[in-house]
């Protein structure tokens, strides 16, 4: 007889992913995931429990989920989220600058790191950056555009 528990299973065979991490978020260590993280954490939940209610619904059985459209409907949100983030940081930045009060990005860069930066334009991380490409989420910029 196995004299290994559930919990222990789960450890030696996913070494980086627990359960509390899958469904909550929560590291090894016991603490939650950066903000983010916890972003894209949400969004990915989001879309997986969507599709395999529909898939469901419609009769398809789970194997037959393509788990690519699913990534990059994940994806295409992600970006949408941080656009709009950028958005309501640049409005409030103006507000806060015509009351000739200070400002600070920090906090709204704790939202969406280690995804991407907000300063002058979003600066995406670059292996995000390479699949977002590759995905035509976004545009590639260059230093000449206005």
């Amino acid at each position: 007889m196995n004299d290994t528990t559930e919990g222990e299973t789960e450890e030696k065979t996913h070494r980086h992913y627990s359960r509390k991490w899958i469904y909550l978020g929560i590291k090894k260590d016991g603490n939650a995931i950066s903000r983010g993280q916890a972003l894209l954490h949400m969004i990915a939940w989001k879309y997986i429990i969507q599709k395999h209610t529909k898939s469901a619904i419609e009769g398809i059985p789970p194997k037959k989920i393509n788990t690519g459209n699913i990534w990059k409907q994940i994806l295409s949100r992600l970006v949408t989220r941080i656009n709009a983030i950028q958005y309501k940081t640049e409005r409030q930045r103006i507000r806060q600058e015509a009351k000739m009060e200070g400002f600070s990005l920090r906090n709204t860069n704790k939202k969406i790191e280690p995804f991407a930066r907000i300063g002058e334009e979003i600066e995406w991380n670059e292996t995000l950056k390479t699949e977002l490409l590759e995905l035509k989420l976004i545009k590639e910029t260059t230093e000449t555009e206005t």
